[in-house]
């Protein structure tokens, strides 16, 4: 399964709530598949996003 986010047309207000449905997603995905730390994951993938989005 693969996730794609799209931050090119995102106002800077959005970046938070893209970045946070996308690491959801990618947490909800691993926890499920691979038994890994929920929270290790989202936070993880939601610091990449938002230092990608700036």
């Amino acid at each position: 399964m693969i996730f794609s986010i799209n931050l090119s047309g995102a106002e800077n207000e959005d970046y938070f709530t893209v970045c946070s449905d996308y690491a959801h997603k990618l947490a909800t995905y691993y926890e499920l598949a691979y038994g890994t730390d929920y929270y290790g994951v989202y936070f993880s993938v939601y610091g990449d996003c938002i230092e990608a989005a700036y």
